[in-house]
């Protein structure tokens, strides 16, 4: 028998979830808003200063858009390591 097998899944309440979805949910609206105004910012920018400035609003708002992506990632990674340490290697 592997030992893989033999490891008991961890048990995860209702409560310990909803306090793991609330501990990802506030760090990655926080950090989606701080990083796509960041990037959305420079974007837009950019766009004005090449001479696109029409197209400002639509660089600005995929630069934001992409920069939510790796912004979750890393809120998913802190909250279930903060909150499920033991998943954690």
């Amino acid at each position: 028998m592997s030992t893989a097998a033999s490891v008991a899944a961890p048990s995860l309440s209702w409560r310990r979830a909803l306090v793991l979805w609330w501990s990802f949910f506030w760090r990655a609206f926080l950090y989606g808003v701080v990083l796509g105004m960041l990037l959305g910012g420079m974007a837009g920018f950019y766009a004005v200063v090449s001479g696109a400035s029409e197209q400002a609003a639509v660089y600005g708002s995929i630069a934001g858009w992409v920069a939510t992506l790796p912004a979750s990632l890393l809120a998913l990674k802190q909250a279930v390591s903060r909150h499920l340490g033991s998943l954690t290697a």
